[in-house]
C-alpha cells in the first residue's frame, strides 16, 4: 500500500476520533516514515483524545529534542 494512502487512512481514523485505528495505521509505517515530526504530533493528538496525557508528554518531548533541539 501506498505511503500517502497508509498517511491519508490514519488521518481520517483521527479526524473521526477513531484513535486507536489511527495508531494501528500509524504504527504500520516504516521507521523513517514514523519518525518524522508531523506523524509524531499526530500519533500525540491520538494519546491526547484518549486521555493518555503521559503518552502525550513523552510524544512531545521526543518530538522537542529530535527536531528543535540546539546544536551546540
Amino acid at each position: 500500500m501506498s505511503l500517502l494512502k497508509l498517511i491519508g487512512q490514519a488521518y481520517v481514523h483521527l479526524s473521526s476520533y477513531e484513535c486507536k485505528q489511527a495508531l494501528n495505521v500509524f504504527s504500520s509505517l516504516a521507521p523513517h516514515h514514523y519518525n518524522t515530526g508531523w506523524v509524531l504530533t499526530q500519533v500525540g493528538r491520538a494519546h491526547f483524545e484518549l486521555a493518555e496525557y503521559q503518552l502525550v508528554k513523552y510524544y512531545l518531548k521526543s518530538i522537542k529534542y529530535k527536531f528543535f533541539a540546539l546544536n551546540a
